[in-house]
C-alpha cells in the first residue's frame, strides 16, 4: 500500500498568501497532505496546543520566512519561530526556506516589518535560519514551490519512514482532486482580489497627482490674491460707509473673512476666489453710487455673485448648490429650516424654526410615543435606556439637511423619524410590528458574518465583519428583552453590556431588574450564567474601544473567540424561542458546527 506524508508549512500569513496557496498546490499535486495554522480552528483547547499537536502528527516541518515576523504570542515570540522551536525540539525533519536576501532588500510596504521590535527579532530568526545544515533561498513563488518539493524528494531518498496508509487510490485520487479543485478557486479569487487592488491603487495614484497639481494651482491664485486683499478692503472702507445691519455700528470689509467663510463651507477655494472678485467689482458701483453698504447687502451681493458665476465652467447645480449653502448659513432667518405645523395642536404657531433644541426636548418624545404608544417616552427614559438625545436628534436634523428644503411638514419630519427608527439596517426601537421581522434579520445577518470569520473570508475588511457580527448578534439578544436598541452601530452593544454591567456595579434600577432576570432566564437555558456572560462582554469591548487602532486578523483569537461566543449565545437562545428557525442556521455548515459543538466555557471569569 502506498504512503503520504503530511507536511506543516509554517510561515507569517499576511504577506506570503500567494505563496502559501502555491506552495498549498504544489504539495497537493505531488501526493503529500498540506497542514499549517490557517487550517486550523481552536475549540476546547488552546490555538498553540492545537498547533503542536498537529506539528506532532506531521511527518515533515516546512518554515518559510521573508519579509515580516508575524502574529506574535504572549510571550513576545511569533508563532512561525515558536513552531519552528517546537519542531526542532521534537527531531522532525525540517526544511528550511529563506527569501533571497537580495529580494528581501526591495522588498515594497507592507512587506516587510516597519516595528522596531518585531525587525530586530526577525534579523534574528533569519540569521539563525540561514546558518543552518538544510537551508534553501527562493526568489519567487515558482522558485519556492520547486525548491521544496526538491528538497522533501531528497529527504524521502533517504529515509520512507512515517507517513500516512492508505488502501483505495481511487478514494484518494478523488479527495485530491477535490482539494485540488479548492484551492486552486481560492487561489483564482485571490489573484483577482490582487488584480483589483493594483488598478485601484494606479487610479488612486493619479487622483493624487492631479489633486496636487488643483491644490499648487489654487494655492498660486490664493496667494495672489491675498496680495491685493489689503488695497482692496482699504478701498472699500476708504469712507466709512459700511455698517452692521442691525446696531448701525461702523463695519469693516475684509475680502480675506469672507474666502475663508466661503471655502469652510465647502465652496472649492477657486470658485471662492471668483465669487470674490465679482463681488468687489460689485460693491465698487455700490460705492461710486454713494450708497450705505450694510453686513445684509454684503451678504445679499454674496449671493449673487455666486449666481453670477461662469454656467460655461460650473453646472446650474453646482451654482444652486453653493448659494443655497451660503445662505442657509449667513442670509436672513427665513432661508434656514422650519418645520409646517399640518398637525392640528402639535405647537401653538403655523411655522416654527427647525433646531436642535426642538427635536431633543419635543420631538423625539412625541416620536416614540407615537410608535410605542403613550407614555412610553418616560417609561424608557426612567429605565435610563434614552441617554443620548443629541444622537438622534443629529440623525434627523443630518436627514433633513440631506432634503435640500428650507420648509417640512410635521407628518414628513415624523415619517422620516420613524423610518430611520423602525428599518433595517439598524433600527433604534422595536415595536410589535417590526420585532419579529428584525429577529429573522439579525439572525440571517450574524450567521453570514459569523461564516466569514469562520472561514477568513474578506480578508481587506476583518474589523467590519467582526463589528457587524457584535452588532446583529447583539441587536438580537438585546431585541428580546428591551424596547431600545440605539440610534448608533455597535449601541446594541453597549446597550447590552452596560445592562449586564449594572448587575455588578450596583447601578441597577428596579425597572431593569426585570430585564436582566429575563436575560439570566435565558442564559441558563442555555447552561450559561450572567457573570461569564459579563466577562465575555467585557472581553468583547475592549476590541470595540480599539478596533480603530489595531490591525486586526482573524488568528487574533483573543478577539474572535468572544465574538463568536457572543454570536452562538445568541443562536442558541434565538433558536430556542424560534425552534422553526434552524433552517437558516443550517444554512451555512461551518456555523452550523460551531452553534452544536461551541463549548460555553471558553470565555469564563
Amino acid at each position: 500500500m502506498e504512503k503520504m506524508y503530511q507536511v506543516f508549512v509554517s510561515s507569517t500569513y499576511e504577506d506570503l498568501r500567494i505563496e502559501r496557496q502555491s506552495v498549498t498546490l504544489a504539495l497537493l499535486k505531488n501526493d503529500f497532505i498540506p497542514a499549517g495554522m490557517e487550517l486550523l480552528f481552536a475549540q476546547d483547547d488552546s490555538q498553540w496546543d492545537v498547533i503542536k499537536k498537529c506539528i506532532g502528527e506531521s511527518d515533515f516541518y516546512v518554515v518559510i520566512l521573508a519579509g515580516r515576523y508575524g502574529t506574535c504570542h504572549s510571550s513576545g515570540k511569533s508563532f512561525t519561530q515558536m513552531e519552528y522551536e517546537f519542531a526542532k525540539a521534537a527531531n522532525l525533519r525540517i526544511i528550511r526556506l529563506l527569501l533571497d536576501n537580495e529580494v528581501y532588500t526591495k522588498l515594497e510596504r507592507g512587506k516587510f516589518e516597519e516595528d522596531t521590535k518585531k525587525k530586530k527579532s526577525l534579523e534574528d530568526f533569519r540569521k539563525r535560519i540561514s546558518t543552518s545544515k538544510m537551508c534553501d533561498f527562493w526568489k519567487n513563488k515558482d522558485d519556492l514551490c520547486v525548491g521544496l518539493i526538491t528538497a522533501l524528494n531528497k529527504e524521502l531518498k533517504k529515509s520512507r519512514s512515517g507517513g500516512w496508509l492508505r488502501d483505495d487510490a481511487a478514494n484518494r485520487k478523488e479527495i485530491i482532486d477535490e482539494s485540488l479543485t479548492i484551492h486552486m478557486e481560492r487561489s483564482r479569487q485571490l489573484q483577482l482580489e490582487v488584480d483589483g487592488l493594483k488598478v485601484e491603487r494606479s487610479s488612486l495614484h493619479a487622483q493624487v497627482e492631479c489633486l496636487k497639481g488643483k491644490i499648487d494651482q489654487d494655492e498660486n491664485i490664493y496667494e495672489a490674491f491675498m496680495k491685493r486683499s489689503e488695497e482692496i478692503d482699504n478701498e472699500l472702507n476708504s469712507d466709512n460707509n459700511i455698517h452692521n445691519s442691525k446696531s448701525r455700528d461702523p463695519a469693516n470689509f475684509k475680502i480675506k473673512v469672507i474666502i475663508e467663510s466661503l471655502h469652510q463651507l465647502g465652496i472649492p477655494l477657486d470658485v471662492s476666489l471668483e465669487v470674490c472678485k465679482i463681488a468687489v467689482n460689485e460693491f465698487r458701483i455700490i460705492k461710486s453710487r454713494s450708497e450705505s453698504i450694510t453686513t445684509n447687502i454684503i451678504r445679499l451681493v454674496i449671493t449673487n455673485s455666486i449666481f453670477r458665476l461662469d454656467s460655461k465652467k460650473y453646472t446650474e447645480n453646482q451654482i444652486e448648490n453653493w448659494a443655497d449653502i451660503y445662505t442657509k448659513k449667513f442670509g436672513k432667518p427665513d432661508t434656514r429650516y422650519f418645520l409646517i405645523n399640518d398637525r392640528p395642536g402639535e405647537f401653538q404657531y403655523n411655522r416654527i424654526p427647525l433646531t436642535y433644541k426642538y427635536l431633543r426636548e419635543h420631538f423625539v418624545k412625541n416620536l416614540i410615543e407615537d410608535l410605542l404608544g403613550s407614555g412610553s417616552y418616560d417609561l424608557l427614559q426612567s429605565a435610563r435606556l434614552i441617554n443620548n438625545l443629541e444622537r438622534i436628534s443629529h440623525h434627523l436634523m443630518k436627514r433633513v439637511k440631506a432634503l435640500d428644503v428650507s420648509e417640512l411638514k410635521y407628518s414628513t419630519l415624523l415619517g422620516i423619524g420613524k423610518d430611520l427608527a423602525l428599518q433595517t439596517p439598524h433600527p433604534w426601537i422595536l415595536t410589535t410590528s417590526n420585532r419579529s421581522r428584525l429577529h429573522i434579520y439579525d439572525i440571517e445577518k450574524a450567521v453570514n458574518h459569523a461564516n466569514n470569520i469562520l472561514l477568513k473570508s474578506s480578508l481587506y475588511h476583518v474589523n467590519y465583519v467582526l463589528s457587524e457580527c457584535i452588532h446583529h448578534s447583539s441587536s438580537g439578544l438585546l431585541s428580546m428583552y428591551r424596547e431600545y436598541l440605539g440610534c448608533e452601530f455597535l449601541s446594541p452593544f453597549f446597550g447590552l453590556q452596560n445592562l449586564v454591567n449594572y448587575q455588578f456595579t450596583g447601578c441597577l434600577r428596579t425597572d431593569s431588574n426585570l430585564l436582566i432576570n429575563r436575560l439570566s432566564r435565558g442564559l441558563s437555558q442555555i447552561g450559561y450564567n450572567v457573570s461569564d456572560f459579563n466577562h465575555c462582554l467585557n472581553t468583547i469591548k475592549i476590541y470595540v474601544d480599539t478596533r480603530k487602532q489595531r490591525d486586526i486578523t482573524y488568528e487574533d483569537v483573543d478577539v474572535v473567540t468572544p465574538i463568536l461566543t457572543l454570536f452562538v449565545i445568541f443562536a442558541r437562545i434565538f433558536i430556542l424561542e424560534n425552534p422553526d428557525r434552524l433552517n437558516v442556521i443550517k444554512s451555512q455548515s461551518v456555523v452550523y458546527e460551531l452553534f452544536k459543538n461551541h463549548s460555553l466555557t471558553l470565555i469564563s471569569t
